[in-house]
């Protein structure tokens, strides 16, 4: 299977053991989320699943910390641990704020919505991040179709001695991307 960002957050080996769980059982089928972006969408707007969705949010969370600690750190990702803390930190939102919330999409301005680009194009997010310990930088960039789909993904590691110096690092460089 390709690693696309549907892959990475639900039907990887180790991700698709997350939403199993016991304590999850999220039932995602290759053949109910053609995009990821619209499955999340349509969890944070269903007012029925509100409650649920925090959880789903923190699952989210843990699982991107944890494949990245596998690229960058070369740590295996563990998915009971990846609940367990998806959990944890549910449980202290609730008690934070335990106001149920939803994300009605209409209460969004236009210009607060994704808008695709051009067809022809791909519309790139990149972002850079820093490590103290160790004084290292990490970036990525996502490129997304006029359709919404992804179509490449980037990421690498390097020396930094700021947060700033990560982030001008990202938004200083260059890709050779085919927008095809």
């Amino acid at each position: 299977m390709p690693e696309t960002v549907e892959h990475l957050f639900f039907f990887c080996t180790w991700t698709s053991k997350i939403w199993t769980h016991p304590h999850i059982r999220v039932q995602i089928l290759p053949t109910s989320v053609q995009r990821f972006d619209a499955w999340v969408a349509a969890r944070a707007t269903d007012s029925k699943e509100s409650h649920e969705f925090e959880v789903i949010a923190n699952l989210l969370w843990q699982i991107w910390r944890q494949r990245n600690n596998f690229i960058f750190r070369n740590h295996s990702p563990d998915p009971i641990q990846a609940v367990e803390d998806a959990l944890a930190q549910s449980r202290i939102d609730k008690v934070v704020d335990p106001t149920p919330h939803s994300f009605p999409i209409s209460s969004l301005s236009p210009d607060q919505r994704w808008k695709p680009p051009d067809k022809g194009s791909l519309k790139c997010n990149i972002d850079g991040a820093f490590q103290s310990e160790g004084l290292q930088g990490s970036m990525a960039c996502i490129c997304r179709n006029y359709k919404g789909i992804l179509t490449d993904v980037f990421t690498q590691s390097f020396s930094a001695q700021s947060a700033f110096q990560a982030e001008l690092y990202a938004r200083n460089s260059r890709f050779n991307i085919d927008p095809a």
